[in-house]
């Protein structure tokens, strides 16, 4: 995979991950465009070398004080994640007295990013992703993009 195709698939992910959650369009503060430039980041690839990778997020705000609402919007993002082979994770802590709990939902594994996770706050939800580690010198991709 190339550093573009990389960036392209954690983009591409992203976008589907909130298509999935199925929250009102008028919430997200921003739009995805999977041809939008990042900047790299160095990363360490599997044999011990440096690559790149990239990451991205999107916010939504609105009402998240319907927990029936969030648990659902949760479980729709994470079976969307599993379907796609990723192994999942949920915690969720306790937020500040007569707040909402925080909840996270972290993916990891399949081969579209390194990781992904949604964060439920109150007023608030934020989607964001890494993608996976590929050869190439982010130095080098910064100067070029």
């Amino acid at each position: 995979m190339t550093p573009t195709e990389s960036r392209e698939t954690m983009l591409t992910l992203l976008a589907s991950t909130v298509d999935a959650s199925g929250l009102s369009a008028d919430g997200w503060l921003h739009t995805i465009d999977v041809h939008e430039e990042f900047r790299a980041d160095p990363c360490a690839l599997a044999d011990g070398g440096t690559g790149v990778s990239y990451s991205s997020g999107i916010g939504w705000e609105g009402d998240t004080s319907d927990a029936v609402e969030m648990d659902a919007v949760v479980r729709r993002v994470r079976d969307h994640w599993e379907d796609r082979g990723m192994v999942t994770s949920l915690d969720t802590r306790d937020g500040n007295p007569g707040d909402q709990p925080h909840v996270w939902l972290i993916g990891e594994g399949g081969d579209e990013v390194r990781g992904v996770d949604i964060t439920v706050i109150p007023g608030k939800i934020t989607f964001s992703a890494e993608s996976v580690c590929v050869v190439g010198d982010a130095a080098r991709l910064n100067l070029d993009g």
